[in-house]
């Protein structure tokens, strides 16, 4: 895929890896693809911006305990997103931190996630938007998938369980029912609380600071 020319990240500042086109269904991602990944994770690319890299694995324990990036973290809840946030080094270095979320294929439980620390790190900033404490989220191009096929030493085990495999039927089973629940907890961060509350604290702040304590 061509490199998208001059991609700005979410706090309108350059990214700084090189970016592929988003699909249609989520043009708001900053897309990576195998290669450039590769290349981090062997030293061949050193963006003089960037200290660390985290690659968080979507994927459901089954899949990613069967093959996965080397060094990837597997986080495929909120609550397990969620802590990256609540570990203070993660916040102090977060700026300096390439984060690159994956699934299967980066169409759906990658980019959600993607998008829920994003979510998050929008609610922690609402006073002094764009501000971020991890402005360089990725989402890896064609997932895991596309990954082993082309860089399999990279990968621990050597290996590619699908997530509807045959023999992990009752552990997908447990895992669509833990997402499912998940979808039923009340957001913590909604958008149109986002651009109302946003708006209210330059018209009425007291009134915006009480509504966004109750988010």
């Amino acid at each position: 895929s061509p490199v998208h020319p001059l991609p700005l990240r979410g706090d309108a500042e350059p990214c700084a890896l090189p970016v592929v086109k988003a699909d249609a269904k989520h043009t708001y991602l900053r897309l990576i693809s195998a290669d450039t990944l590769a290349s981090l994770i062997t030293g061949e690319l050193r963006p003089a911006s960037l200290d660390n890299l985290l690659i968080v694995d979507c994927r459901y324990p089954f899949e990613y305990d069967n093959g996965h990036i080397k060094g990837a973290l597997n986080l495929w809840t909120n609550d397990q997103t969620k802590l990256l946030f609540e570990d203070s080094a993660n916040l102090s270095a977060g700026r300096r931190t390439a984060i690159v979320f994956l699934c299967e294929f980066s169409s759906e439980r990658g980019p959600c996630q993607a998008q829920y620390l994003r979510n998050v790190d929008r609610q922690a900033h609402l006073s002094d938007y764009p501000k971020l404490f991890f402005p360089e989220v990725y989402v890896l191009q064609s997932g895991y998938k596309g990954f082993f096929e082309t860089h399999r030493e990279l990968c621990s085990p050597c290996d590619y369980v699908p997530m509807l495999d045959p023999r992990f039927t009752e552990e997908l089973r447990t895992c669509s029912r833990t997402v499912e629940a998940q979808k039923h907890v009340k957001a913590s961060w909604k958008q149109s609380e986002i651009v109302r509350c946003l708006t209210a604290m330059v018209e009425e702040p007291q009134a915006a600071a009480a509504t966004v304590s109750s988010l």
